[in-house]
């Protein structure tokens, strides 16, 4: 089955590609599971939001970016001079702004925490109510690909899947309520480092009291990163997972 990659820009495929694919790129064979494709012609939308609407998503990214230049700031005063990689950060209590990261950065994880756990207070004040929202170190500010322009995506493909099937294997064998056979489908974001930076249950059911061990499991997972014209890019994808228990 192809992956068709879910880029986290709103700018699919442009804001993560360096630019486009060079001509001696087009002649090279592609890897197994890549693609070649042009960029569609754009074409402008009405923006049907209320007034009510478009202040809360401008808020909500004026917030957002806040995060992004704080943490940017804080790795540089801790000695990174080029920040680089990506972060999840969930939300523990909405009211509070409370949360937690996810780290794969060359940013240590305790000093993004400080700059979360400061500014709590901007955070609880986000009109939407996510679970968590993604950050990526630098912010892209590449323009988009011309229409008509070719470019190469290839998937974030699994290094190590038969050695996670088997520790998911063992948890099911662990756990004897865990019985017959179990359909499920992991559902990843993938750094630009390969990395299992989130991931939840987005088909089928565990015993609540598994599905935590489950999900950490889910981030054992190494993939060769997803790429754009070869430039690595941050993406969620799929990956069913089959169980069987011992008779």
């Amino acid at each position: 089955m192809r992956y068709r990659l879910l880029l986290l820009s709103s700018l699919a495929f442009a804001a993560a590609a360096p630019g486009a694919a060079s001509a001696q790129d087009s002649q090279l064979p592609l890897e197994p599971g890549c693609v070649r494709e042009r960029m569609p012609a754009r074409r402008a939308r009405p923006d049907r939001r209320r007034p009510e609407e478009i202040r809360r998503d401008s808020t909500n990214k004026s917030i957002r970016d806040t995060v992004q230049a704080r943490i940017m700031e804080a790795a540089r005063q801790a000695g990174v001079a080029e920040p680089y990689g990506d972060l999840v950060v969930e939300f523990v209590n909405h009211q509070t702004g409370a949360t937690r990261a996810f780290v794969d950065a060359n940013v240590a994880g305790d000093v993004v925490q400080g700059v979360l756990d400061q500014a709590a207070p901007l955070l609880a004040t986000l009109p939407v109510e996510d679970e968590y929202f993604v950050v990526s170190l630098p912010q892209r500010t590449e323009p988009p690909l011309a229409p008509g322009t070719e470019y190469i995506e290839c998937p974030p493909v699994p290094v190590n899947g038969p050695a996670v099937r088997a520790a998911f294997q063992q948890l099911m064998l662990a756990n004897p309520g865990m019985d017959g056979a179990m359909n499920l489908r992991l559902r990843f974001l993938v750094s630009r480092n390969g990395h299992v930076l989130y991931s939840y249950l987005s088909r089928g059911s565990v015993d609540p009291q598994v599905k935590p061990a489950f999900v950490e499991l889910a981030r054992l997972y190494v993939f060769r990163p997803a790429t754009v014209n070869y430039e690595p890019v941050n993406v969620w994808t799929e990956q069913p997972l089959s169980l069987v228990s011992e008779p």
